[in-house]
This record gives C-alpha cells, sequence and structure tokens, in this order.
C-alpha cells in the first residue's frame, strides 16, 4: 500500500493535467492581469485587490489537490479551499454587479452565478446531486439490487 502511494506521488495520474493547466493558467493569467491592472488610474485598484486574491485562491486549490490523499489535515485543507473560492467568487461577483452597473446581460449572468451556487450548496449538504455522468442502464441496477 505504502509502495503505491509513493509511485502515485512520483507519477500523478494523466487525468490531472488538464485540470492542473486550466487552475495553472487562471492563477497566472489573473495574475498578470492584475499585474497590468495596476499601472492604470486608480479607480481599477480595488479590481487589482480582487484578481490578486483570486489568483492566490485558485493557486492554493491547485496545490492543495496533488496533497489532499495524503491525510486528513490535508483534505480538509483541499475541502476549505473549495469553500472558500466558490464563495470568494460569488461575494466578487455580486461585487462587480453593483459596482459595474447593471445591464440586462449583466443581471442574467449574475442570475446565473446565483442558481449555480445554490446547486453548488445543496450538492455539498446532500440534498442535491447534480450530475452530468450518464445513467446506469437497467441490468447494472437489476445487478446491484441482487435481482
Amino acid at each position: 500500500m505504502e509502495r503505491r502511494r509513493d509511485e502515485q506521488l512520483r507519477h500523478p495520474p494523466r487525468d490531472g493535467d488538464p485540470y492542473t493547466l486550466a487552475l495553472g493558467l487562471a492563477s497566472l493569467l489573473s495574475h498578470r492581469a492584475a499585474a497590468l491592472l495596476a499601472r492604470t488610474d486608480a479607480a481599477s485598484h480595488p479590481f487589482v485587490r480582487v484578481l490578486r486574491m483570486y489568483s492566490w485562491l485558485i493557486l492554493l486549490v491547485l496545490v492543495s489537490t496533488y496533497a489532499y490523499s495524503l491525510n486528513t489535515v490535508l483534505k480538509d485543507l483541499h475541502i476549505a479551499t473549495g469553500i472558500a473560492i466558490v464563495l470568494f467568487e460569488l461575494a466578487a461577483s455580486l461585487w462587480m454587479y453593483r459596482y459595474l452597473g447593471r445591464c440586462a446581460r449583466d443581471t442574467t449572468l449574475i442570475a446565473v452565478q446565483l442558481i449555480g451556487f445554490i446547486l453548488a450548496a445543496l450538492t455539498f449538504v446532500g440534498s442535491c446531486t447534480c450530475s452530468f455522468s450518464p445513467a446506469p442502464d437497467r441490468g447494472q441496477l437489476r445487478a446491484a439490487d441482487g435481482a
């Protein structure tokens, strides 16, 4: 068992590559956007703080992803960073909606954000299961029921 864990740490699964690329680029490009925006007028500085915080949170989620299977503390840290990023994204979205004005497109986007947050919260507490995986066929269901 210990040998298998050591092997997984040295050679992480290839499935993590798109995840690493997505979160790594999100963190890197958010940090870059904050650096570029910091050179502009003072009115954009609140956005710089939001982008920097987002960049660090995404990086923390990415780093904690590769260590959470080692022990319970790291798993709890990974879950906490995931919750933090979801709450941060919700708060930042609501703040930007108020800060930038309200047009029909922005109202639609904030509604989608709120619906997504509600579904994620319900899924997290176990009240709802939102899955995009295909449903098992009836033969698998009967075999699982012992029929």
